[in-house]
This record gives C-alpha cells, sequence and structure tokens, in this order.
C-alpha cells in the first residue's frame, strides 16, 4: 500500500519524531510510505521517502506549509493519508485527500485545545468539530478522546490502550 503520512510540525517536535518511527514500521511492513513534513527555506526532497515544505513557527507559515500539504494531496500517488495531530493546518489537508475520495486516517493523541487559551482555544475547539465529521478514521490511546470524537459525530474510532 503507498501511504502519504502528513505531521504539521518540523523536525523539532515530538510528534514528527513519531511519525518518522511510524514511517519506519509501515516501510519495514512492506508499505511504501511517503513523509511530508514542515522545515527548510525551500521544498526540497530529503530522499525518496520524506518531503519538506517551508514552515516556520508563524501562523501565516503554518497557514501556508497547510496548503502546501493540501497541494501534495492532490497530486502525489497513495492509497491512504495519515495526519498526525488535529489541527486546524490539517483541515485542507484533510480535503484534498477526501476530493480525491482517498481514505483519510488521523492520528488523535491528546486534545490541543485543552493547551490554549483565547482565540487559539476557539480555533483548535472548531477544527476538532469540524475534523470529527470527515476522516475515514481515527486512532488514538486515550478513552477520553475517543467519547470526545463520539460526542463530536466520529463513527470510525479504533481505540487502543497502552
Amino acid at each position: 500500500m503507498k501511504v502519504l503520512l502528513i505531521s504539521p510540525f518540523d523536525g523539532r517536535y515530538s510528534v514528527a519524531v513519531r511519525a518518522r518511527a511510524f514511517r519506519t514500521a509501515l516501510s519495514a511492513l512492506g508499505h511504501t510510505c511517503t513523509y511530508v513534513e514542515g522545515s527548510g527555506p525551500s521544498p526540497h526532497d530529503i530522499d525518496y521517502e520524506t518531503i519538506t515544505v517551508p514552515q516556520s513557527t508563524s501562523f501565516l507559515s503554518h497557514a501556508w506549509a497547510s496548503l502546501c500539504k493540501a497541494w501534495l494531496c492532490l497530486r502525489r500517488d497513495y492509497d491512504l493519508c495519515i495526519i498526525h495531530k488535529v489541527l486546524p493546518t490539517a483541515i485542507p489537508v484533510i480535503w484534498a485527500a477526501r476530493l480525491r475520495n482517498k481514505p483519510v486516517m488521523v492520528d488523535w493523541d491528546d486534545l490541543e485545545s485543552e493547551f490554549h487559551t483565547g482565540p487559539v482555544r476557539w480555533l483548535i475547539r472548531l477544527s476538532e468539530r469540524i475534523i470529527a465529521r470527515y476522516p475515514v478514521q481515527f486512532c488514538t490511546h486515550s478513552s477520553v478522546i475517543e467519547s470526545f470524537a463520539r460526542r463530536l459525530g466520529a463513527t470510525a474510532i479504533s481505540y487502543r490502550h497502552r
């Protein structure tokens, strides 16, 4: 299976480390896995399995990187799109994959909105509500997130206790 694995952050964050380990595991199982993360001053292929898009810490940079990742979802050949993290920047990526009728799996490891306050918290909470209705499959290790996702309308959830 051809997998497009997308991380919302650059390589400095733990989610990227976890996503790269997931890519290694998928490759070991015989899947072709293309990994996409933000980093560097311009888009380029690091190797045949990793693509970076320009992304700094600013909101506009994250928005631009999200659009670049969505463009990759529209242009690349893959059978499954896996997204690490439920964030507003995942919405264009999900829509792009769904436009092509590709299945989407989202790794929902924590409630990001609980780490923020004010308008940022509102925006992330809104994205959680939107995203819960779109992906084909959610994957989580938390029964709290599983219950929360079901209340928002998600139906396909894989709950795996650690």
